[in-house]
């Protein structure tokens, strides 16, 4: 049986992240096709990269992961300082690229120690997410037996000098969406390359046994919800002010709510229409979004949106900030949500949810699109072809 190494900078079930959720269930589901094995560090939080993870090896799930420490913490007043250098000052060479992303972390050579000490033990390796110091220096050295996952959407980072030296390394790319594919073939030359346009198996996930989120958590009005990092980053800002805006023009009687789930990194407002419940249980988050008329997504930078996938498969419409290629695409293609870019379509998306007719329309649409294109039969046959081929190489 061939041996994997993938690799991602934090890995386990207590950790909140978008690439990270999608290494744990790729690891999971290659694991029994392949010997998998993670290579990953010991931190928890990506703010800080403290090692709260013991260091060493572990088993989760059956699958052998590799913990390696950090050797220190995200270094934000030099990140912030060469940050500016690049992106303000227009000073976008390799080597302070190079110190941005050391900065940044998670700063763990040993683990790069590892890699140049046991390449040839492993058939093939898996980087996931382009952006962080395992996967700009680790493929560095053994790119020739690699798959890039790189998770890229448009942003100043991608346009690094150093990333032309980091999307060469590669034998072969896994893209999750159409749009990132065009996206970096834009900006790099890898359409010679093997590749797949494939993402992950959306599991139908269970919501609370009881349903009884809205008695639970004393909502009597129809919500919309927003789950994840609630930061203006993230586009929450422009989404609070646009619902507050809305229910302002709404009769008494057709008031909503607009409840917020996970960490808030932002002041938030008070009302009878905002509810912050900060972080939740797995089964009260998804019994959440399975009652909700619609999940929001107003982030501008998506690389797949597993959150958007999930809740469509709930038969929950989507909301989505239509300034993300790859949200507003998951909208197009799948006819399971609708997308705004300013307030009147953010008005207009409100006013189509409450139409019954659309709104039906929608769920079923959202179920058929992640039941055709997200299972995980087809995204492991994928991987198998795409993993021979770079072995055969």
């Amino acid at each position: 049986m061939r041996r994997i190494a993938i690799i991602n900078q934090r890995y386990g079930k207590e950790v909140n992240g978008g690439s990270e959720a999608y290494t744990l269930q790729l690891a999971e589901h290659l694991q029994g096709v392949y010997q998998v094995e993670v290579l990953t560090t010991c931190a928890l939080d990506y703010s800080t990269w403290s090692n709260e993870y013991a260091e060493g090896e572990e088993e989760q799930e059956g699958i052998k992961v590799r913990r390696f420490p950090v050797k220190c913490k995200r270094q934000k007043l030099l990140l912030k300082l060469t940050g500016k250098l690049i992106t303000r000052l227009g000073m976008n060479y390799r080597w302070l690229n190079r110190i941005w992303i050391q900065a940044q972390g998670p700063y763990v050579p040993e683990l790069l120690t590892f890699l140049a000490d046991h390449q040839d033990d492993y058939d093939a390796f898996i980087f996931v997410t382009y952006l962080y110091y395992p996967a700009v220096f680790g493929l560095e050295l053994v790119g020739k037996k690699s798959v890039f996952v790189p998770t890229a959407h448009e942003e100043s980072y991608i346009h690094f000098k150093l990333m032309e030296d980091v999307f060469s390394y590669p034998a072969a790319y896994v893209f999750l969406t159409e749009e990132e594919k065009e996206l970096v073939s834009s900006l790099f030359c890898v359409d010679s390359l093997p590749h797949r346009v494939t993402a992950m198996g959306i599991t139908p996930k269970i919501s609370g046994a009881s349903g009884n989120f809205r008695e639970k958590f004393g909502i009597s009005t129809s919500y919309f919800i927003y789950a994840g990092r609630i930061d203006v980053d993230k586009g929450c800002g422009e989404l609070i002010q646009y619902f507050q805006q809305y229910c302002q023009q709404l009769p008494k009687e057709q008031q909503c709510t607009l409840v917020l789930i996970g960490k808030s990194q932002m002041e938030l407002p008070q009302g009878d229409w905002i509810r912050y419940l900060g972080f939740l249980s797995e089964e009260d988050k998804n019994d959440g979004i399975a009652q909700a008329r619609a999940l929001f997504l107003p982030s501008r930078h998506e690389s797949l949106s597993i959150s958007a996938l999930e809740a469509m498969y709930l038969g929950t419409p989507v909301i989505v900030n239509g300034a993300s290629p790859v949200l507003q695409g998951h909208c197009r293609r799948s006819g399971g949500g609708l997308s705004y870019r300013d307030y009147p379509s953010f008005h207009q998306a409100m006013e189509q949810m409450e139409e019954d007719a659309v709104y039906e329309k929608m769920q079923k649409a959202g179920i058929r699109y992640v039941e055709e294109n997200y299972r995980w039969d087809v995204v492991v046959n994928q991987w198998k072809e795409l993993i021979e081929e770079v072995v055969d190489k």
